[in-house]
């Protein structure tokens, strides 16, 4: 008997449902409205002199991507005003917010939810030019949340979090916030709580909940750990205009004290861009100042120079040794390497005028090597006139300045001049084959002062074998493509005994040169993408690159 019961209200419900509608259609009809509507209760009382329907009994209602559900509910079909009370809950693509009662309307998707809970979807801000936006869920709980338009919601008396569960790692509580789905959170009597200890207080703040570029605090992060303590970084996004950004901190560390950083970033176009990053910290537990300071730029200048700077800056006490806990490279570097070059190409030869400042960062032992000027010149591959030959050449004149401590070698004034010519002979038979036998020389002028001018002359010939390239592509079809390329290829490099070094300090991989008598095998991968444009052509790029090696010395000596 049960059973049959709860067969019989059910079907009396569907029942209800479809007398419903289509006593509904012609209303619907008259108010030219497109959207379906679907509503399922256990119990449905009709008003249509006013336009009223009650429903009561596990309330489901359907409108367009709106989802409503109560225990009982109270609708004005005309109007679209409603009244829920009882276990509501609504849902759309936007939210998902539960309440105890909420007064809304159904067709413009507004209302107000009384001892809300929930969510609201959006995409994270993006801070750096380029990024691809990311999900994000904001978490909220308050007395009072009004949705006064489909992208504006005001909230009384709440907490706002990204932190999901019923103990949010971090959270605001405010008085009164407004939170705007593309735009802006903003935040009245705020109070920031870690766990449940609060941590500030502020009467505004500010952070952004766009997709794109806005002005405004970022969430925070925090932890823990033995070298820091207690942990609070603080960030605040400064989109200066559509070329410029700045990102400006303030950490808070228990064990370390405060430690401010600072990073511009500036796109002018695909080609000319650059950024400059700093942080600082006087550090309370060893009462010594670390200081960081990095940048690259690449900049178009005229007469088609191109200018490229990089600066790598450390503080005596090493800041990436001590602090950095992200890149390991960055915590065992031997070296701070900062340099400025200037470049200029035609069509087969380009001129470099450059100076670098390379310090020692593992020991600190003062040793610094400067290279001011550094002028080369190169020519690239050139067909020779009397045979099948191509020609290149590299130049250079650079002068070094060595400084560092008395105990290791006192300084050094270097100036060297180096030429290098080569010459090759590609044979490509069959095509998916070639073979290049080469020869060259490497002399090396040295004048370094309180010495006598030094002279090396280092020949060396080889041959390279290439091939056979093997390729896959991936997605086609599609617009863009990846194209996978695997280039095998076999090096024999002979230099005979020449005139032993004249320097005692090599300053590059220049001066290192030895004899040899040996082969090489090196495999080389390549991962590039073709896409086509909108002129129907392919624009292809070097994405990825991998290249292995294996050598097999021939006198023995691995």
């Amino acid at each position: 008997m049960g059973r049959h019961g709860a067969l019989l209200k059910s079907h009396v419900s569907v029942v209800l449902v479809l007398a419903y509608l289509v006593g509904l259609l012609p209303s619907l009809q008259a108010a030219e409205s497109p959207t379906p509507l679907y509503i399922q209760a256990n119990y449905l009382e009709r008003r249509p002199p006013l336009h009223l329907l009650r429903l009561q009994g596990a309330v489901d209602i359907k409108y367009g991507e709106s989802h409503v559900v109560a225990d009982a509910v109270e609708l004005n079909t005309e109007t679209g005003d409603g009244i829920a009370e009882g276990h509501v809950r609504f849902e759309d693509p936007q939210q998902q917010i539960a309440a105890e009662r909420a007064d809304f309307n159904l067709f413009t998707r507004t209302g107000t939810l009384y001892q809300a809970t929930g969510s609201l979807k959006g995409k994270s801000p993006t801070h750096r030019r380029g990024e691809a936006p990311q999900p994000v869920t904001f978490h909220l709980a308050a007395e009072r949340v009004v949705r006064e338009t489909e992208e504006l919601f005001r909230i009384r008396h709440g907490s706002l979090t990204t932190c999901g569960g019923p103990a949010p790692a971090w959270q605001f509580k405010a008085r009164k916030a407004s939170v705007e789905t593309e735009g802006y959170a903003h935040l009245q009597r705020a109070t920031f709580w870690i766990k449940n200890i609060p941590v500030f207080y502020t009467p505004y703040f500010l952070f952004p909940t766009t997709a794109e570029r806005a002005t405004g605090f970022l969430p925070p992060t925090f932890g823990t750990s033995g070298r820091l303590g207690f942990f609070l970084d603080n960030r605040f996004f400064w989109a200066i205009n559509e070329q410029s950004d700045s990102t400006v901190g303030v950490d808070y560390l228990s064990r370390r004290g405060i430690r401010p950083s600072l990073e511009y970033r500036y796109v002018l176009s695909e080609a000319d861009r650059g950024q400059l990053n700093g942080i600082f910290l006087n550090d309370e537990l060893t009462w010594k100042q670390f200081w960081k300071v990095t940048g690259t730029s690449q900049q178009g200048l005229p007469g088609q120079v191109r200018g490229i700077l990089a600066l790598d800056l450390l503080s005596r006490e090493n800041y990436d040794r001590t602090f950095e806990v992200e890149n390991p490279f960055l915590r065992t570097r031997r070296e701070a390497n900062s340099f400025l070059s200037l470049i200029r190409n035609w069509e087969n030869t380009a001129l470099e005028l450059q100076t670098q400042r390379r310090e020692d960062v593992e020991n600190r032992a003062d040793e610094i090597l400067t290279r001011y000027p550094d002028v080369g010149i190169h020519l690239l591959p050139t067909p020779v006139p009397w045979g099948p030959w191509a020609f290149r050449l590299d130049a250079a004149a650079t002068n070094f300045r060595f400084d560092r401590a008395a105990a290791r070698g006192g300084d050094l004034d270097v100036r060297r001049f180096s030429l290098q010519p080569h010459l090759a002979w590609t044979y490509a038979h069959p095509p998916w084959l070639t073979i290049t036998p080469f020869l060259g020389l490497q002399e090396t002028l040295l004048d370094q002062t309180g010495q006598a001018v030094g002279v090396q002359s280092a020949p060396m010939l080889g041959a390279e074998v290439n091939g056979p390239k093997v390729f896959k592509v991936y997605g086609l079809g599609e617009a863009t493509r990846y194209k996978h390329l695997l280039e095998p290829s076999l090096t024999y490099t002979w230099i005979p005994p020449f005139t032993e070094k004249t320097r005692r300090q090599p300053f590059d991989v220049s001066d290192d040169v030895f004899r040899r008598n040996d082969v090489a095998l090196t495999l080389t991968n390549r991962l590039v993408t073709l896409t086509e444009t909108e002129g129907h052509r392919l624009e292809t790029r070097e994405r990825a690159l991998l290249r292995v090696s294996q050598g097999l010395d021939l006198r023995g000596q691995n």
